[in-house]
């Protein structure tokens, strides 16, 4: 596979999905210099971006990048030649942030229920947070009487 010609990669990184002013340190920054006129497809988590985007990419975000010339020049078979990207194609993938649920005090666990099904804790690491409609905290007296959960119940309900 022919790879696009990149001058400099600085600390690779990905897009700040949170809409802040990127950081303006230069260790933090994706620093890619693309050969003149060169205007690829650039795909993150597979949504389709401007190449303008590249200089505000947050490097410690960043799972993984594939660079791909031209993907004309790709055998059929090749899985990146769907992109039908004659002037380059850069595929970033963003590491999955998870989260975790613990006590306050160290204590017991609280009661785990995901889409209405009782779960290990241990399981929830397996939850992509993107997948999360909502979570619901349930605690004190009512965790108590509506639930048998005196340490509190966590009700977490999916995207469908």
């Amino acid at each position: 596979m022919k790879k696009l010609i990149i001058l400099s990669i600085c600390f690779i990184s990905v897009l700040a999905t949170s809409g802040q002013a990127p950081d303006l340190d230069i260790e933090k920054q994706l620093n890619i210099i693309l050969k003149e006129s060169a205007q690829p497809d650039v795909y993150i988590d597979g949504k389709k971006y401007h190449y303008d985007i590249l200089p505000i990419l947050d490097n410690n975000k960043i799972k993984s990048m594939t660079v791909v010339k031209n993907t004309a020049e790709l055998k059929d078979d090749d899985p990146f030649k769907k992109y039908n990207a004659p002037n380059g194609l850069i595929l970033i993938e963003t590491k999955k942030t998870s989260f975790e649920i613990r006590s306050l005090d160290g204590s017991k666990d609280p009661l785990i229920i995901v889409d209405g099904k009782v779960m290990e804790k241990s399981t929830l690491k397996d939850i992509n947070p993107d997948n999360i409609k909502s979570i619901d905290v349930i605690k004190d007296g009512t965790a108590i009487k509506e639930y048998n959960a005196p340490n509190g119940v966590v009700i977490i309900k999916l995207k469908e």
